[in-house]
């Protein structure tokens, strides 16, 4: 799923790797959910008119699980669809936004809805499996010649598809399948219990230990054998949490047969792209380029010097409507790498020169004006849905930072609208607190029902930041659950956050958070799921929640994926900060407190660099952009939330580490992986906020504030190089780029410069901090190095409050009442 940003640059990487890639026509399925495809959220402003469509439950083959809790989702395509007589069911809609890339079609209409009118599938709908149907060209033929070229049809592989098909069907001829059995079949048994994932601690890479897949972890091991065999690299990479995931290795690669073909023809490797975000963001950006489309598994096939030459997604594990299945794409895959390596090593030079262009944008000359930011919340407020909220239509992901940008610019009406709908129930967990992962249907009440410490931690500011602008109890109450819902259910022992808890309990989505009558919810706020199950949609007095929390509690409970990742409890840390703050929970500063001590000891190496992650008492990975820029944003909120020196000189630490790991001196920006990190294929720049703001967003962010209270000119200079990579995209792209927006947002206002010298605990400097600021930037002192601070002292020895613009100072206020003149 795309918007008009995420449109241009795969644009981009289509036109700079299919220069050379003429009169090829690929029709790609896509059979995995919205959850796991990139930038999903755009979807509603994309194709504003564009309903969900699926094809019909008979036209399905047989799928495992089938027994279990359908799943409520609807893929929709960022593309035109297009009918194709060898697919019965399938019917076709146009996108206007996409329909210069379009091929002639004779016959055209929209997808049928098969749902009921209130959007949710009734109890004996299955629907494991929504396919969504997308037209690429990839080529940039004229029109007239495209409508003479075939549509072949192919699984998400974008090579000339005629012919790779061809090769998987004599690689898999009955024949040669039976003279192959007897082989795989003696291999298997020598496949050993456990594979080298068994030494990982990522909880993804551990569920797959026990495949008959030989695994290996991303590293030389893996690499060196692939090019002493001369082997491709079959790359699949996920998360603990993705259903689509857990379903192809339940087909896949748990079979005995295809883990034998596998293994005879590849060096496999399985990352966690929670840990790896570098490896994911570059072989994603890959598969994008080669089909339009991308998501979770994700399936790449590369040469023994990691370079990509063909990808895709989900593979089924039986041909079906005509399309390979996973064997035969593997063993095609093979040939291909065999006996065209030509075509392989032409095909890699292309893709990889197209990724270092697309990484290598240099920044708009165009100035940096408010009236970006007033086209921003103009676009955001045509967007939203004036009923339920949030921008666009079904599928809903929770907008925290376009929420947090309209408080901002003070456009109260969306952001209400928005904070009001998530928090109605069904998406946001009535009984136990937190925010589901997102809403399937337009009033937020179906969610997908995994539980991310990402969301949680930003949507707490952002309804906190709610409270304080409206006024709302029931923003402050939502404040409370969710934090609680965090410390209770995502905490580790060692004062970190667990990353996510999962959709399913015991196969079966929602199983802990449904409801069924007689099982003590209130039946008259019960609303319908699917296989006699329900959902609870309303407000709950205390008891009541607690009541059915005790209830909930007893259950079988989602699985937890414990690892603790530094860019996320960065999130966390200034979440728990602020609320500490703001609400004088004494408490949450503690926590807070311990959080920062664990992400600056446990998952910090001994010359202060961070980790990415640390599970079982382990910690691994070099940190990323948004580690440190996440991080150094939570500590200079727990500075402000306490008053303690320490907290804003670590801050300031890692920032400047953070510019001088990941600084693009000649382009401006930040890079995801660090300068002296593994070398990869190509080394890229992230800047799309969703679903968390990007490293670049909140590192420009950071480094802004910093400015501020240190007289920096150079940290500003470079936080104005991030935001220049966007340019005029950021005003049309608000979805996208909203972190980002609030960083402009800062840039542009009138400097405020608060110096407090005293405790946070006192009245003066309580006032000082309650109004809602976001511009504002705070210092603690009396403290020596901090150019905000210096020369300020208390005064006649009582706390002081000096309100600075460009370090020019007020007189210093002791009386709160004195503070409203200023």
């Amino acid at each position: 799923m795309a918007g008009p940003v995420d449109l241009e640059r795969r644009k981009l990487l289509l036109r700079l790797f299919q220069r050379e890639l003429e009169d090829v026509l690929v029709l790609d399925v896509l059979q995995v959910l919205l959850a796991e495809v990139p930038d999903a959220d755009a979807v509603g402003q994309l194709i504003p008119d564009q309903g969900a469509g699926r094809l019909r439950e008979q036209d399905l083959a047989a799928v495992p699980r089938r027994a279990d809790a359908g799943r409520p989702h609807d893929v929709h395509s960022d593309v035109a669809l297009v009918a194709d007589g060898r697919l019965p069911g399938v019917q076709a809609h146009a996108d206007p936004h996409l329909r210069a890339a379009r091929p002639l079609v004779t016959r055209e209409r929209p997808l049928p809805l098969d749902r009921p009118a209130n959007g949710v599938p009734s109890p004996g709908e299955r629907v494991e499996e929504r396919i969504a149907l997308g037209v690429h060209l990839v080529a940039p033929s004229g029109a007239e010649d495209l409508a003479q070229e075939p549509a072949v049809i192919c699984d998400d592989l974008p090579v000339v598809v005629s012919e790779l098909l061809q090769q998987a069907r004599g690689a898999l001829d009955v024949r040669e399948q039976e003279r192959h059995r007897a082989a795989r079949e003696s291999h298997a048994v020598t496949v050993q219990s456990v594979n080298r994932l068994a030494n990982e601690t990522s909880p993804y890479l551990l569920q797959h230990a026990e495949n008959p897949v030989e695994w290996y972890p991303w590293g030389e091991e893996a690499l060196a054998r692939a090019r002493e065999d001369d082997r491709p690299i079959l790359l699949s990479i996920g998360y603990a949490a993705c259903h689509w995931c857990h379903v192809m290795e339940r087909e896949s690669f748990e079979d005995v047969e295809t883990a034998a073909l596998m293994n005879e023809r590849f060096v496999c490797i399985k990352v966690d792209r929670e840990e790896r975000p570098d490896l994911d963001g570059i072989y994603m950006d890959s598969v994008v380029a080669m089909t339009g489309h991308g998501g979770w598994p994700l399936t790449v096939f590369l040469t023994p010097a990691g370079e990509p030459f063909l990808g895709g997604t989900y593979f089924p594990p039986e041909p079906r409507h005509g399309l390979p299945s996973f064997q035969q794409v593997l063993a095609a895959v093979s040939d291909l790498y065999r006996e065209r390596r030509a075509d392989v090593t032409r095909r890699t030079e292309v893709l990889v020169d197209a990724l270092h262009q697309a990484a290598s944008a240099t920044p708009s000359s165009e100035p940096l004006t408010e009236s970006i930011l007033f086209e921003a919340v103009r676009r955001l407020e045509g967007f939203l849905d004036p009923e339920w909220g949030g921008f666009g239509r079904a599928p809903k992901f929770p907008p925290a930072s376009a929420i947090e940008l309209l408080l901002r610019r003070r456009a109260v009406e969306p952001a209400e609208r928005t904070l009001d709908g998530m928090a109605a129930g069904g998406m946001y967990d009535v009984v136990g607190g937190g925010f589901h992962r997102y809403s399937v249907d337009e009033r937020w009440l179906v969610p997908h029902f995994e539980k991310m410490l990402y969301d949680n931690a930003l949507l707490v500011p952002a309804y906190l930041h709610g409270w304080l602008v409206t006024g709302k109890e029931r923003y402050r109450e939502i404040v409370e659950e969710t934090v609680e819902y965090m410390l209770r259910e995502l905490r580790l022992e060692e004062g970190g956050f667990a990353s996510s808890q999962d959709a399913d309990t015991n196969g079966v989505e929602g199983l802990t958070y449904t409801w069924a009558p007689g099982e003590g919810a209130p039946e008259e706020l019960l609303e319908p799921f699917e296989d006699g199950r329900l959902i609870l949609r309303g407000e709950l007095d205390a008891a009541t929640r607690a009541r059915l929390l005790e209830i909930r509690a007893t259950r079988p409970q989602p699985g937890l994926d414990d690892k603790a990742i530094a860019s996320w409890n960065g999130l966390a840390l200034a979440a728990l900060a602020e609320v500490g703050r703001r609400l004088l929970r004494d408490d949450l500063l503690e926590r807070a407190r311990a959080l920062a001590g664990f992400l600056l000891g446990a998952l910090s190496d001994g010359e202060g660099r961070l980790h990415r992650s640390r599970r079982a008492g382990r910690s691994s990975g070099t940190g990323y952009l948004d580690d440190y820029a996440n991080v150094a944003n939570g500590l200079y909120e727990l500075h402000v939330a306490t008053g303690e020196l320490r907290w804003l000189e670590e801050s300031r630490r890692l920032a400047l580490l953070a510019v001088e790991l990941f600084g693009d001196d000649e382009r401006g920006g930040f890079f995801l992986a660090p300068s002296d990190g593994e070398q990869l294929v190509a080394r890229k720049k992230d800047v799309f906020d969703h679903p968390t703001p990007s490293g670049n967003s909140m590192l420009a962010y950071v480094l802004l504030r910093l400015a501020r209270i240190y007289g920096d000119d150079e940290l500003e200079r470079r936080a104005a190089g991030a935001l220049r990579l966007l340019g005029p995209s950021l005003g049309s792209s608000p979805s996208e780029l909203a972190f980002a927006l609030c960083a402009l947002d800062l840039y542009l206002s009138t400097p405020k410069e608060i110096a407090i010298v005293g405790p946070p605990e006192s009245e003066v400097a309580r006032a000082a901090l309650e109004p809602f600021e976001p511009n504002a930037v705070v210092a603690f002192g009396p403290a020596d190095g901090v150019p905000l601070l210096e020369g300020k002292e208390l005064v006649d020895g009582r706390p002081a409050v000096y309100v600075c613009e460009r370090f020019a100072c007020r007189r210093p206020v002791t009386e709160v009442a004195e503070l409203a003149a200023l």
